[in-house]
């Protein structure tokens, strides 16, 4: 999986937080319950922590959507993405190939 950062207006500042916009590349294989995106991979954005993570839209094709799940409250060092299928509306099986596909996500977060 590859996080892509936006080349124009993928990093901005809200305040005292930085925002980055970036395509986050399907996993493969997908894990039951949502792949986890990692510590390392909040820092590879230029984030120390999330505070909000959240998805622009639906995923490429238009025939997956995307939810983000925090596993407590407060700022975050890790957050699970969960595809779902649009036509149905359940999580994408175990083991599927998304390799190909991307969401664009926003993040917010210390820096």
């Amino acid at each position: 999986m590859a996080d892509t950062i936006l080349p124009t207006g993928g990093e901005t500042r809200e305040g005292l937080k930085k925002v980055i916009y970036f395509d986050h590349d399907g996993p493969n294989p997908y894990p039951t319950g949502g792949e986890e995106l990692t510590k390392s991979m909040i820092n590879k954005l230029g984030l120390t922590n999330l505070d909000f993570l959240s998805a622009c839209g639906g995923g490429d094709n238009g025939a997956h959507s995307v939810v983000v799940r925090f596993s407590t409250k407060g700022s975050q060092q890790t957050a699970k993405i969960i595809w779902s299928t649009v036509a149905d509306g359940l999580e994408v099986a175990n083991g599927a190939n998304l390799s190909s596909r991307f969401v664009r996500l926003r993040a917010v977060g210390p820096n």
